[in-house]
């Protein structure tokens, strides 16, 4: 779990750095990770981009200060890394409705982010699934280029929207039969998943489609979009029924970033993960798929 752990470190360097300038490339340089490695990891762990963790701590901080002291409203937005009076204000509105002056006439306050705790929460998870000594074999693959055409639905990270929306994206792409739209399909039988590179900000792309061939036209409504030659770590998910196949996929993405990463001697790469669904997903009681991650040794350079 030592991923877990420099995560939690670099919390707790956030939380006693508040008012400081605390950046992403910083905070991976601290944590002896690539920025994308460290990205990707902080929102494995915590539902959260750093950045976002990062201000709403920051403003949450700020209102227990305003609620509970007479000190200036500026002089406890510039304690919690605000830089001016008009960001803080701007930020503070946006997150609880509320101006800043106005938390003083009210008794309640708003919902706060607390300081997180990884090693609770990976307790209070640990006590409902039993994945943990789940050991999956994996493979090296190098896939080359492919060009594919498909539906795209753009989805956050931050609170865990994609867990919900990339799902429901699913229903609708499967109840409404659209792979029949999609022309050109070098493998009918392989539909493909693919989440585009995560921003700062926790957005990506998210599209379902196939393989296509050169000249394949791209229909309204519909997207193209290019992977480029990628290293991959291939995991394949435990076999699972129709109602179990959306929690085994999770299981194997858990595996991934909490059991695998640390001492794989891999971090993960600024590419496009993959999920590949074959004819293994048509069996009743034995579904499986693979997730593909894009992988480069640890330290290595990035082109």
């Amino acid at each position: 779990m030592n991923n877990m752990l420099t995560i939690q470190n670099v919390i707790d360097y956030i939380e006693e750095h508040l008012a400081e300038e605390l950046t992403l490339a910083n905070l991976a340089k601290r944590a002896h990770y690539s920025e994308y490695h460290f990205h990707r990891l902080f929102q494995y762990f915590t539902g959260n981009t750093v950045m976002s963790y990062i201000r709403n701590r920051r403003l949450s901080a700020a209102a227990v200060l305003i609620s509970g002291t007479d000190r200036k409203v500026l002089d406890i937005a510039l304690e919690c890394g605000f830089r001016n009076h008009e960001t803080f204000s701007r930020s503070f509105r946006k997150a609880f409705g509320i101006m800043p002056s106005e938390l003083r006439k009210n008794v309640a306050l708003p919902l706060l982010t607390t300081k997180i705790n990884l090693a609770a929460a990976l307790y209070e998870g640990s006590q409902s699934c039993d994945w943990r000594d789940e050991k999956m074999n994996y493979k090296l693959v190098t896939l080359p280029k492919i060009r594919m055409i498909g539906y795209r639905l753009d989805t956050t990270t931050d609170n865990g929207r994609n867990r919900e929306e990339i799902p429901a994206f699913w229903q609708h792409y499967i109840k409404n039969r659209l792979w029949e739209n999609v022309p050109g399909k070098l493998r009918p039988d392989v539909e493909l998943g693919v989440c585009t590179t995560t921003a700062e900000d926790g957005t990506f792309g998210y599209i379902i489609g196939f393989e296509v061939n050169a000249s394949a036209p791209v229909p309204d409504g519909l997207v193209e979009y290019h992977i480029p030659e990628t290293e991959y770590a291939v995991f394949t998910t435990p076999g699972a029924s129709e109602e179990q196949f959306p929690s085994s996929i999770q299981r194997t993405w858990d595996y991934i970033f909490s059991e695998w990463f640390p001492g794989s001697g891999y971090e993960h790469a600024e590419a496009s993960e993959i999920e590949w669904y074959d004819e293994r997903c048509m069996n009743d009681d034995n579904k499986r798929m693979d997730i593909y991650v894009p992988v480069r040794r640890s330290g290595s350079t990035v082109q």
